[in-house]
């Protein structure tokens, strides 16, 4: 009976410590999971409207209206990354294109090797497109930082960048250089061809709208004029 009796307190031990192990582990796991869905939630922060650098100005303003003041900051940050990495490319480019100039400038003759005035133009015309891509990126980002300003956010230190990168250094004593890159700019979709089309626009509305007026206005002297011809005469 003694033996008989330790045996069933062990059992009675082994499932004390099992059922206590189990609780621990049902009360805990929650517990962890709950702290690690916050952790990756708090660090996964990612921003959604760089997903498509292209994206239309117009869906970019309802995009980032339901953000938050921290998702807005984690916004600004990646769209500020774009502009670097496109301010970095066009500085290359121009690098490349100064190094041309200094050949050409070597060779001490008025007309250059085809080839290598081929090479610069070709390097004038990606420059003007990264522009153009510049022009695009900080467009966005200001949609970005309008919205975070309006939320209460800093954007101070972005627009201060934004100035400082919006321009580029051109040689204006290199007339050569100066007619390449117009020419250039006026044969990109996002430069002449775009101001172009704008212009064209206009003048289209204007001249619609100068039209419809001299409709209205011959409408109305020829239903003046049998006013006065008629009722108006009789009266």
């Amino acid at each position: 009976m003694k033996f008989f009796g330790k045996k069933r307190g062990d059992i009675f031990y082994s499932l004390l410590v099992v059922i206590s192990c189990l609780i621990i582990i049902l009360i805990g796991t929650p517990a962890i999971s709950q702290n690690h869905l916050v952790d990756q939630t708090s660090t996964e922060i990612a921003s959604i409207t760089t997903k498509k650098p292209d994206i239309s100005t117009h869906d970019l303003e309802l995009l980032v209206k339901p953000l938050t003041t921290e998702e807005l900051e984690e916004e600004a940050k990646a769209w500020l990354t774009l502009l670097k990495s496109k301010v970095e490319q066009i500085s290359n480019v121009e690098i490349v294109i100064n190094q041309k100039n200094q050949e050409i400038d070597n060779l001490s003759v008025d007309n250059p090797p085809l080839e290598l005035e081929e090479v610069k133009q070709q390097l004038i015309n990606q420059s003007i497109k990264l522009q153009m891509g510049r022009v695009e990126i900080i467009e966005r980002l200001i949609i970005v930082l309008d919205e975070w300003s309006l939320k209460g956010g800093e954007v101070e230190k972005y627009e201060q960048y934004i100035k400082a990168v919006s321009g580029v250094d051109i040689d204006i004593t290199d007339a050569d250089d100066i007619w390449l890159r117009f020419s250039a700019w006026l044969r990109s979709e996002s430069g002449g061809i775009t101001w172009g089309l704008n212009i064209a626009r206009v003048l289209f509305i204007i001249i619609f709208w100068l039209v419809i007026g001299w409709i209205i206005n011959r409408f109305y002297d020829t239903a003046h004029k049998k006013y006065l011809t008629s009722g108006g005469v009789r009266k």
